[in-house]
């Protein structure tokens, strides 16, 4: 649980803020 929760974490950091809202 906190390894999927920590990759989700990088994935949003590493995705622009507008992909975020998507999400």
């Amino acid at each position: 649980a906190v390894a999927q929760a920590l990759r989700l974490a990088a994935h949003v950091a590493s995705c622009p803020p507008a992909s975020s809202i998507h999400l």
